[in-house]
């Protein structure tokens, strides 16, 4: 009977030293891990303090440690035309054409028809309207001796360039048609076309004989 007292004993203080050896071993795993979490938390707490904040202002600068870049005059381009500037065009789009020139709000002919354009005058400029083109306008009278007119006008619009002149290449043509109006007769004429910026010349001619009654011009801005 002692032998087995001296056996339970023994049990009995293995037991007891391989439990108390696990309570070391759980409470050692336990403080690790709570060194561990706590670690982390002063990570984030820092981490937190130190990230900018996005909905804060920006720290003020001291004007005088700003640094200033302007760009030179080479590099900078030109801000472009003001409203109550006209660019300049280049002199060929412009220079008159010497062999109308001279015709300009002249009377051509004496005879049985005189015409006296009312518009445009020789400074009238075309405006360019919401689809892109230009319309250009004509009014004026036709006096004559005749009840009615027996001859068909016309009128032709060309560039500025002497040879388009030359070969009689218009940029439009169209005839006119006339109403009667007191002792005269009247015409109006409007024609759309997309023209580019520069001088213009109308010329008003008989169909038949390609005689020349009046000479005009008109300018396109650019």
């Amino acid at each position: 009977m002692s032998d087995r007292s001296e056996n339970d004993k023994g049990r009995s203080k293995w037991y007891s030293t391989a439990y108390g050896e696990r309570r070391k071993k759980r409470h050692k795993k336990g403080q690790t891990r709570m060194y561990f979490l706590l670690s982390l938390l002063a990570v984030l707490i820092i981490v937190w303090i130190f990230l900018p904040n996005p909905g804060a202002a920006p720290p003020a600068s001291d004007p005088a440690e700003r640094t200033r870049s302007f760009p030179s005059a080479e590099q900078m381009e030109p801000s472009g035309t003001a409203d109550n500037e006209t660019p300049a065009l280049p002199p060929e789009d412009i220079a008159p054409n010497p062999l109308l020139e001279g015709y300009i709000d002249q009377e051509l002919r004496k005879g049985d028809y005189r015409f006296e354009v009312t518009y445009p005058n020789k400074e009238a400029q075309l405006v360019e309207q919401a689809d892109g083109t230009h319309l250009f306008r004509l009014t004026g009278r036709l006096y004559t001796d005749k009840e009615e007119i027996s001859s068909s006008f016309r009128i032709h619009l060309f560039s500025n360039k002497p040879e388009a002149y030359e070969a009689f290449l218009p940029i439009f043509s169209e005839d006119l048609s006339f109403q009667v109006e007191g002792d005269h007769f009247v015409f109006q004429l409007s024609h759309p076309e997309f023209l580019d910026p520069g001088l213009y010349y109308y010329l008003i001619e008989e169909a038949e004989s390609g005689e020349v009654f009046a000479v005009g011009k008109v300018s396109v801005a650019g």
